[in-house]
């Protein structure tokens, strides 16, 4: 699945130790996104350590992932189903950065501000999408 949408929560950090001795850390953001007539908001995990600690309220971003049921037994045994989200490796981009988070570069005072509103050329083009993307 893929959404472009706003971050409007970010929730703390969480970490424990697996069964078999790992350690882990996962953290859970929220995307609010206009389908229809109304915004919606999916919560989303992820376990990659180059994302945790790094996500921003207010952040545009485009994300891909897979969304599962899943069953499993309670302790009482019965079956019931639950939904799990798995972003895809690199599936998380900053489309426009917004309250602190990725800047583009501004022109500084020794930088003449015509100099900005020249056509770019495409190495330029391409710098600017790498700058604009998330920090990890």
């Amino acid at each position: 699945m893929h959404i472009e949408g706003k971050i409007s929560y970010v929730g703390p950090v969480q970490s424990g130790t697996s069964q078999r001795g790992t350690a882990w850390k996962k953290q859970e953001f929220a995307v609010t996104y206009q389908e229809g007539r109304y915004p919606l908001s999916i919560l989303l995990p992820t376990m990659d350590d180059n994302i945790i600690g790094k996500l921003q309220v207010g952040l545009q971003v485009s994300v891909d992932f897979d969304c599962e049921a899943r069953p499993y037994t309670a302790k009482d045994g019965t079956q019931k189903m639950f939904n799990n989200f798995t972003i895809w490796r690199d599936g998380l981009h900053c489309i426009s950065p917004t309250q602190g988070g990725v800047q583009q570069a501004q022109p500084t005072a020794q930088q003449p501000a015509q100099q900005t509103a020249q056509p770019q050329t495409p190495s330029q083009t391409a710098q600017q999408k790498e700058e604009e993307q998330l920090p990890f």
